[in-house]
């Protein structure tokens, strides 16, 4: 499947799964959408090589879900289970749902597991005395909220110091958090200059662009030689459904029927666009 097809389907279940079980988070699941999309359709392309992507950002579980159930990855019984009493497709990222490897939601915690998966990969290449493969690679996908937890920023530290190599970030910065914007909540400034000085292969794109994302990820493949690797996706929280792009108030609501319907004709004609 596409990458395009991917994130289109992603974005559609994720606003039916999550306005059944009247959840939160639909605005980050889709400002996320292309990102996973991209993931999953040109970098990830195989179950064992699922078990190698982390999302830190666990409260957008919705959209994660949708993904694997589009590829196959799971059961085609998620929109009628997800946030029902005793499912396994919990509200948050679950390791009882296969072939998720651990639990995520808290902000700062998928992504420090991430690194350390992926520096166990690097010492054992290195005792091996094998050459980097592409699918040694572990990803990870974290939230601009994410940026501001100190668990974060010490591994970000810690990749960089060990130059791990063969991990692979990715940045949903949509720029609107829980209660408002990223700038306003706790202004990090230049984040590239952030992850660059720490010793990452850092890099920004329009996280709505497919091409530019994948483009990206070949140059960091190609250039990064020696260094973690970082793209910071810039997005829109909500996209692109109209009322609710660039809304905080679409961290926490969840869609009434009629405003489903809205969405889904919306997500379709920017689709086709």
């Amino acid at each position: 499947m596409n990458s395009e097809l991917l994130a289109l389907n992603i974005r559609i279940k994720s606003c039916r799964m999550t306005s059944n079980a009247s959840s939160s988070h639909i605005g980050g699941c889709l400002s996320c959408a292309d990102i996973l999309g991209v993931i999953f359709s040109r970098i990830i392309k195989d179950k064992e090589g699922v078990t190698r992507f982390f999302l830190s950002k666990g409260h957008c579980i919705a959209a994660y879900l949708s993904c694997l159930e589009e590829l196959g990855y799971i059961k085609p019984d998620v929109l009628d289970n997800y946030g029902v009493n005793g499912s396994i497709y919990m509200l948050h990222c679950s390791h009882y749902v296969k072939p998720i490897r651990f639990s995520t939601g808290s902000l700062g915690n998928g992504f420090p597991v991430a690194v350390g998966a992926a520096l166990h990969r690097l010492i054992r290449r290195e005792t091996e005395g094998r050459d980097q493969k592409q699918d040694d690679m572990m990803i990870s996908l974290i939230s601009d909220g994410e940026l501001d937890e100190g668990s974060t920023w010490e591994s970000i530290m810690f990749a960089g110091h060990r130059k791990i190599d063969n991990f692979l970030l990715f940045v949903d910065y949509n720029n609107q958090q829980s209660l408002g914007t990223k700038v306003s909540t706790l202004d990090l400034g230049d984040i590239k200059g952030k992850f660059l000085s720490f010793g990452w292969y850092a890099v920004d794109c329009d996280g709505h662009n497919h091409k530019e994302i994948s483009d990206c990820v070949s140059n960091a493949f190609s250039k990064g030689t020696g260094k973690p690797k970082v793209v910071i996706c810039h997005t829109i929280k909500g996209y692109p459904v109209s009322f609710m792009k660039n809304s905080v108030d679409w961290h926490y609501r969840s869609l009434t029927r009629q405003q489903l319907e809205v969405a889904i004709d919306e997500i379709q004609e920017a689709s086709n666009a």
